[in-house]
């Protein structure tokens, strides 16, 4: 019978492969043996599905894919699996990669046949999981991460494939081997220091907004002038109004430019932003602002969108340098309405391209500021034939940046701290021990860094933007400030997307697999922390299992592998703290937490466990639904909706006030 889920269909962009060919769609699922899986050019057949050797050289693969090794039943599951992805939605259509798809699942049926396991069962063999994993650590290090972004994606697909591989728990244990995770990882930036970072993005697009106006006139007086004594003959060196050197048909301010600034109001932007130079001229030894630092306050200012960017969209740092003007798509969802993209360039002629990165509404201003200085720019570029890049070099009465080219960024330290360090006022992130205990908690390699002591400036990198914001995702830990409410809100959506997206929506498979990751690894801390006490139970019954709470102490990974295997744990971080629910919840407090805490009128979830540290937290969400219930016409569902969110606040709240009073409900 046909695939009751989804049209199962050939999914490559081949020449000679149509929807008449025999190896174009089944009518079957799984397919009967005879159904052709692969043709030549003169459509001859070349593999059918009951072969135990699968070619698809004629479309791109190099390698085959081979199935006589294993025992009748795991061959067949093997070959479903592989029917399913190379038809459905989880396939690019290059058959390159085929190959990689495959290989990530071979050990596992290779495992299964050395144990005499049929694979739909060896979920409930934690040490055969373990095993595979072992091995894969040591035999492919490099892929070890992608392993468990597939892994993921085949179980948020099991239902339509037709069996369970691994579940979320052997996925679990399976991270716990990644020999990437401990050595050398990314840094993670530390809650409080990420939260100040964004607080001064922000105060820079304010303070552009607010004096817009003034900065894009000055930018066209110096760029028409300069232009026009460039056309006349003028050397280069001294064509600004504001340079005084005489020259022939030369036009120039009767002032300088500080005189400028004065009398539009500028000064006070320009001392919070940059520094005075020292003049070599006339009055050489004095110090003055000159259209240096203009050109160095236009250009910062567009460094800042680039970073909301990385601060927001996990993006690499090359991805966002390619992106142009017109990137940012809305796209709509039926459980959360319309969000947000960031597409890449190959998205415009590519739609199965992956070049897409979810990101939350406030991206939007930061694009809309880039886009605005490129506006400025590009009025005195000719021959424009595409849409210009997003991030550019503002000195467009230099001939070097004439061009609607990217900018070139080198490292952070050298781009940013060392020739902006001014700017992004560096000095405001020094490391606190709360900042050090956090960091080391989440990148134990850290230690190794002379850089990092409590009282030295935290040293930051394009990468550490994209880790930081996957373990948020990951622990649902979005700062709670009032000032970050919004983004706090907007950034859940955003990490529903990524934690959820089962592969139908073609976002950045690296920036995908970088979320799923931290996600899993979050997952065994989470046990680990569960089971020494930590949080708030609504009820008198602990949902963690006695057992567990006897087997494990705090750091000790051969008691959590325990944990994991004979415990049947799980500790999955949501909007209120944990839930310790052993299946995959419908609910998940992910975006509500109505179900959770009974603001419908029910009792407490008995799977749930408060954080009481968030209490402030709480106290802020409550007042945000508050906010929005009282802006909502009364009866409507929406005003319904916000109201059990305020009163499922009000319930968590009292819990802790009566743990804190020494009371148990």
């Amino acid at each position: 019978m046909q695939h009751l889920v989804e049209n199962l269909q050939f999914r490559a962009n081949i020449e000679f492969v149509s929807e008449a060919s025999p190896c174009f769609k089944s009518l079957d699922y799984p397919p009967k043996d005879d159904f052709v899986m692969s043709i030549d050019q003169k459509g001859d057949v070349i593999t059918q599905y009951g072969d135990d050797v699968w070619d698809f050289s004629a479309f791109g693969c190099a390698g085959k894919l081979h199935f006589s090794e294993f025992d009748e039943t795991n061959k067949a599951l093997f070959k479903q699996l592989m029917y399913y992805i190379i038809y459905s939605h989880l396939f690019s259509g290059n058959y390159k990669i085929v190959v990689a798809w495959y290989m990530t699942f071979q050990n596992i049926f290779k495992t299964c046949v050395k144990y005499k396991l049929d694979a739909r069962e060896v979920h409930r063999y934690p040490k055969v999981i373990e095993e595979i994993a072992e091995f894969d650590a040591s035999s492919s290090p490099s892929r070890f991460v992608k392993n468990v972004h597939t892994f993921d994606r085949i179980l948020k697909n099991q239902e339509q494939i037709g069996f369970t591989l691994l579940n979320g728990k052997n996925i679990i244990l399976y991270k716990q081997f990644d020999p990437n995770y401990a050595d050398g990882q990314t840094p993670y930036i530390p809650n409080r220091i990420w939260t100040i970072y964004i607080q001064h993005l922000e105060t820079v697009l304010d303070d552009f907004e607010a004096q817009q106006n003034k900065l894009e006139a000055l930018y066209h007086y110096i760029t028409r002038i300069s232009l026009l004594n460039k056309k006349n003959g003028v050397s280069s060196k001294i064509i600004n109004p504001f340079n005084h050197v005489r020259a022939n048909n030369k036009v120039c301010d009767s002032g300088t430019f500080e005189d400028y600034l004065k009398a539009n109001d500028l000064m006070a932007l320009f001392d919070k932003y940059t520094k005075k130079t020292v003049s070599n001229g006339f009055d050489s030894g004095t110090h003055k602002y000159t259209i240096d630092q203009f050109t160095y306050l236009l250009n910062n200012i567009s460094m800042s969108c680039y970073l909301y960017i990385l601060y927001y969209s996990i993006m690499r740092k090359e991805e966002a340098l390619s992106l142009r003007i017109d990137c940012l798509k809305i796209e709509n969802d039926e459980r959360l309405g319309d969000f947000y993209l960031l597409a890449g360039e190959t998205t415009k002629t590519d739609l199965d391209s992956d070049a897409r990165w979810v990101v939350p509404k406030r991206v939007k201003r930061a694009v809309d500021v880039a886009k605005t200085l490129v506006d400025w720019k590009t009025q005195y570029i000719d021959d424009l034939n595409e849409a210009p890049y997003l991030f550019q070099n503002m000195r467009v009465w230099q001939k070097s940046s004439r061009t609607s080219k990217a900018r070139i960024i080198g490292s952070f330290y050298n781009s940013i701290t060392l020739r902006a360090g001014h700017f992004f006022k560096f000095s405001q992130y020094k490391i606190t021990q709360m900042d050090y205990d956090e960091a080391l908690a989440l990148t134990p390699s850290l230690i190794r860094q002379d850089w990092f002591k409590v009282g030295n400036v935290w040293r930051f990198g394009y990468h550490q933007f994209r880790r930081t914001l996957a373990v948020h995702f990951a622990v649902n830990k979005v700062p709670a400030s009032s000032t970050q409410l919004q983004m706090k809100h907007g950034t859940r959506e955003q990490q529903f997307h990524y934690q959820n997206n089962s592969g139908r929506l073609r976002l950045n498979r690296v920036s995908e697999q970088e979320v799923i990751n931290e996600y899993y690894a979050e997952m065994s801390r989470n046990i680990t922390s569960m089971v020494n006490g930590e949080g708030v139970m609504p009820h008198k019954k602990s949902p963690v299992k006695d057992e567990v709470v006897r087997i494990i102490t705090s750091g000790d990974r051969k008691k959590l592998l325990k944990a994991q295997k004979n415990g049947a744990v799980g500790a999955k971080e949501n909007i209120i703290g944990w839930c310790m629910k052993q299946s995959e919840c419908k609910f998940g407090g992910f975006t509500s937490i109505t179900p959770c805490t009974g603001g419908d009128g029910n009792n407490p979830c008995s799977d749930i466990v408060i954080d009481d540290n968030r209490e402030q937290e709480f106290n802020d969400d409550m007042a945000y639904y508050t906010n929005k219930m009282n802006e909502a016409p009364k009866d409507s569902p929406l005003h319904k909706a916000f109201k059990a969110e305020v009163q499922g606040y009000e319930k968590i709240l009292d819990i802790i006030k009566r743990k804190k009073g020494g009371k148990n409900e």
